[in-house]
Parts: structure tokens; C-alpha cells; sequence
């Protein structure tokens, strides 16, 4: 349905599906062992929810997670919720306190641990994605001793256990040069056996988020993801009217420049992922990172000569810049050991906004780099910090004058994500902007608007009166639901870019030229089938 994605539910001998009622935004959905229920996330990823296949009232079980990447339910009544920034959350499936299971190893370059799976006998799976490797790898360990981990196989995407019946034994089955592969596993010690034999010939884009691009039934059925194209940028006016999409790609987050003709957009490569520059009017896409590096939050300089990007691990990601012609040198902005992300660059080139995450704190704080221009590749001075509360403060955008008297930003202060601006240079006379909970806060028609995306998917709109210190925000009002969008975009990516004149927005929408499921029965065949072949 227009502007909303929700849990849907088919029997294979059925050829309807069935709508679950209260799963607006549900993302990432996993199954409980009897089949009667799914948990999956919602929120923007940031919380984790159950639902009855029968119906009745959706169930949060936990209620902020950073970025969630994945879940896993157990025989015996407990969830498992991996996190792209942090390590596995377990809970009970009836809900109550939430504990950490594992923790990532910083020393390793590893950022998130993500994708849980549950094996027999207390065991469990995971993957931890690596900033600093040419691969992730993926762990297993017992809920008894969670930190003495075994490494099981390494590879872009999870690996995933596929019990034995039938006669068949057990087996793992993981994505390695744009194959999938299948490889005998003894889940009690954790051990491969034999050689790996290929299924499925897959297509290098058809996983995201380093997860496999298949599932597997524990009767032999094998269903297989769409291999197409996943995203489409989209402009719309203010009626939420399409006038105008380019080709599907694999976009997942974009940044308009400030003439609004091009855009910066990131796209997964084959190992990392790079960043586009697309000229609108010609309609081409040129990418102007061809080294490795892991990627993320563009911005560009006031004058579009230059694009300010971060990069690293989600532990030590730093601030760097280069031409947005392609030429010339890149440069290092910061050097520290946590974690930073660009946010925006003020309209007088004199400052750039940026949110650092400190692991030990699990917080974000708000901090100002000095620059020394509009497209100067080079620092005019040292970060400092700009806000620093107990919850988290993040994406941050200066307001458009010449020299921005206000910021816009997100707070977690009343314990789910609302709009809140304060004065600049120094934080203060704070004002909340948003009523029921907001995030990514855009400025537009100079000031005049500040728009927002509501928890449930919507483009909303608020009416602002900016003084020399005081400002006063209107009554926030929708101006429509945003497409439904892949879970790729949660998380580090805005789903839109507001157009300076307020009257165009730059949308991602989830494509619609992608493959259908395809469902192969007694995938077991295929093992005979490519042994024989070879």
C-alpha cells in the first residue's frame, strides 16, 4: 500500500497473502518455532516488536536498539537481536529485561554483530562485519559462555545452519564469489566437513546488509531473495506527485547539492561501499571513489566544489574530503578514536556539523569542525563541542542563512526520537519542534520550513518564525507518506532530500523492477546436481 510497508503473511498452497494489522514500518521479520508468531523491527530498526499470525496487539520487546540487523527465536522462549553498530541483545520472547550478549572487539576493526542464528543444544551464530578486512566472519558460541567464540567462516554476507532430515545432514551455507555454497556443519562443535558445492548462482548485488541473500525451511524448501535492482531515486512535489525517477539502482542514502542538480548517493561495491555523484539534467551517475574504503554520510560544500564524507570502522570513523570533480588529493579532517559522522556544512563554508559516537558511553554527542572555506579542502581549526546531553543528539542541519543562527537536531531525551532546535554558534534557548516523534529535520524555503519524518513513514511540516534569539515553531503537518522504502536506508541514510525552494523532494523508493521470490523445492537435489556436473 502507498506510503507504508507492513508485515504480510502466505501459505504455499494459498495464493493470497494476509495483511498482520499494527506492523506499520515492521522490517527484518523472523519466525518463533512453532510458527505462531513473528518478531521483527520497527521504528526506524530501532525497536523490536512481536506479532500473532492469528492477530492481536503487537508487542514491544525491546525498545531501543541501535540500527537493528537481524533476530533469532529459540525453543525455549528467548529473542536474540543483532545491532549494525553494537553486539547481540537477548531477551524474553514474553517481553521483561533486556541483557547484553556479546559485545564487539575493537581491537579486530569489528563494528556490529549482526544476524543471530540459534543452533541445537545452547549454540548460536553470528556475523561480525569488519571495516578494517577484505571479509566478515562469522562466530559461534553457547548462550552459557557468549564471549568464547569459535570462528566458523569467513565470508561478505552471514552464514546460515540448515538442520539435517531425512537422511541429509546438517549443513551451512554462505555467499562466496557470487555463489552460494553448501558445506556439511556439525553444530555441536561448531566444525565444518567435507567440501563446499554450490546452489545457487547469485548476482554480486542481491544481498544488503551483509545478510544472505536466500532462506532455507528446515523441510527443504529454499526460497531466494529478489536479484534486482533495489532502489529509485525519485523527485516528488508537495502533493507527493512523482515527476521524475532515474533508473533503479542500489542507492541508500543521498545528499542534494546545493543548487539541487546533482546528488552524492552510496552504493555497496564489491567490497565497501562508494559514493555517486549523479548530474540530473544528463541524467548519469559517475563514481568518484575508486579506492576501498567503508563509506558513509556525504555532504557537500556550500559552493558543490567539494564532498566531506566519513570513513573507517564503527569504531574509529573519521572526516575526510576531496574534490567532487575527482581530481586532485584526498584529505584526512580528523584524527580520533571514535566514531564520526557528517551531518552538514553551514552556508558561510565556515563549519561543518558532525555526530560522534563514543562505545563506551553507547551516545552520540553534536560537535562543530572550523573550516576554511566553502570548497577549501583543509581545516581552519579543532573540533569542538557543540552539545553533550545524557541521551543521544544526531543529525544535525544548520539553518540556511548566510550565518546560521540555529540548529536542528534529534533527541532521544523523552525516550523515542523528537525535533529540537537550539541557537548557534553556542546551545541555547532550546525549543522541541516535533509532537510524535520525528527524525531527519531538513531545513527549507529559507528558513521558513523545517520538515521532519515522522515515526510511521510520513514527510511532515512545520511553519517556523526564527528571531534574533527566539524561535517558534507552528503545528507539525503531513504533507504525505513517503514510498515504502528497503530497510538498507534505516539506520545511517535519509529516505529524502528537500530541494532549497521547498517545492521539490528527492525520494528513495524501494523499485519496483525487482525479481520475484522464487521457491525451490528439495533444494537438497541441487548438491547432487553440481557434484554430478563437475
Amino acid at each position: 500500500m502507498k506510503g507504508k510497508s507492513t508485515l504480510w503473511v502466505r501459505s504455499l498452497e494459498a495464493l493470497e497473502p494476509k495483511e498482520l494489522p499494527g506492523t506499520e514500518g515492521a522490517a527484518q521479520p523472523f519466525w518463533s518455532p512453532d510458527s505462531k508468531s513473528i518478531g521483527f523491527f520497527a521504528s526506524q530498526l530501532s525497536k523490536v516488536q512481536r506479532v500473532d499470525v492469528a492477530g492481536g496487539p503487537v508487542q514491544t520487546l525491546i525498545n531501543k536498539i541501535d540500527v537493528g540487523r537481524g533476530g533469532a527465536w529459540s525453543n525455549d522462549g528467548f529473542i536474540l537481536a543483532g545491532s549494525n553498530v553494537a553486539g547481540l541483545l537477548r531477551v524474553s520472547a514474553n517481553g521483561g529485561a533486556v541483557s547484553k550478549l556479546t559485545e564487539p572487539d575493537a581491537t579486530l576493526g569489528e563494528g556490529g554483530h549482526s544476524w543471530p542464528q540459534i543452533l541445537p543444544n545452547g549454540r548460536f551464530l553470528y556475523l561480525a562485519w569488519n571495516a578494517n578486512a577484505p571479509t566478515n566472519m562469522t562466530y559461534g558460541a553457547t548462550i552459557a559462555k557468549p564471549r568464547e567464540r569459535t570462528e566458523v567462516i569467513a565470508g561478505p554476507s552471514t552464514a546460515s545452519y540448515v538442520p539435517g532430515f531425512r537422511g541429509h545432514p546438517g549443513y551451512l551455507v554462505w555467499l562466496r564469489d557470487g555463489r552460494v555454497l553448501a558445506q556439511e556443519f556439525d553444530p555441536s562443535t561448531l566444525q565444518l566437513r567435507g567440501e563446499a558445492m554450490p546452489i545457487v548462482e547469485n548476482p554480486k548485488d542481491a544481498f544488503q546488509n551483509r545478510k544472505l541473500p536466500l532462506t532455507i525451511s528446515n523441510n527443504g524448501y529454499l526460497m531466494q531473495y529478489p536479484s534486482g535492482k533495489q532502489t529509485q531515486m525519485t523527485w516528488l512535489n508537495r502533493e507527493g506527485i512523482a515527476t521524475q525517477k532515474a533508473e533503479p539502482d542500489n542507492s541508500w542514502s543521498i545528499r542534494l547539492s546545493p543548487d539541487s542538480h546533482r546528488v552524492a548517493h552510496m552504493s555497496p561495491g564489491e567490497r565497501w561501499f562508494d559514493i555517486w555523484l549523479r548530474e540530473w539534467e544528463r541524467g548519469i551517475s559517475e563514481r568518484l571513489t575508486l579506492e576501498a574504503g567503508n563509506r558513509c554520510c556525504t555532504i557537500w560544500s556550500p559552493d558543490g566544489n567539494a564532498i566531506l564524507y566519513s570513513e573507517g570502522s564503527n569504531d574509529s570513523r573519521s572526516l575526510y574530503i576531496r574534490e567532487a570533480s575527482g581530481s586532485g588529493v584526498v584529505r584526512r579532517l580528523t584524527e580520533d578514536t571514535q566514531s564520526q559522522s557528517a551531518n552538514d556544512w553551514s552556508k558561510d563554508g565556515k563549519n561543518v556539523i558532525y555526530q560522534e559516537y563514543t562505545r563506551a558511553k553507547n551516545r552520540y554527542d553534536l560537535w562543530i569542525l572550523p573550516m576554511a572555506g566553502t570548497g577549501r579542502l583543509e581545516a581552519a581549526g579543532k573540533p569542538r563541542l557543540y552539545l553533550r546531553t545524557p541521551f543521544n543528539v544526531l543529525y544535525a542541519r544548520f539553518s540556511p542563512e548566510p550565518n546560521p543562527r540555529w540548529v536542528a537536531y534529534v533527541s532521544d531525551e523523552t525516550g523515542r526520537r523528537e525535533i529540537y532546535i537550539q541557537g548557534f554558534p553556542e546551545a541555547r534557548n532550546k525549543r522541541r519542534v516535533s509532537i510524535d516523534g520525528g527524525s531527519r529535520p531538513q531545513w527549507g524555503r529559507g528558513g521558513k520550513e523545517l520538515y521532519y519524518l515522522s515515526t510511521d513513514n510520513k514527510l511532515m511540516v512545520v511553519d517556523m518564525r526564527l528571531g534574533g534569539e527566539t524561535v517558534q515553531p507552528g503545528i507539525p503537518r503531513m504533507l504525505f507518506p513517503l514510498p515504502p522504502i528497503t530497510d538498507i536506508l534505516f539506520g545511517g541514510a535519509s529516505p529524502y532530500e528537500a530541494a532549497a525552494d521547498g517545492n521539490r523532494f528527492l525520494v528513495l523508493a524501494a523499485s519496483k523492477q525487482s525479481s520475484p521470490l522464487t521457491v525451490i523445492v528439495n533444494w537438497h537435489s541441487l548438491l547432487k546436481s553440481k557434484t554430478s556436473g563437475q
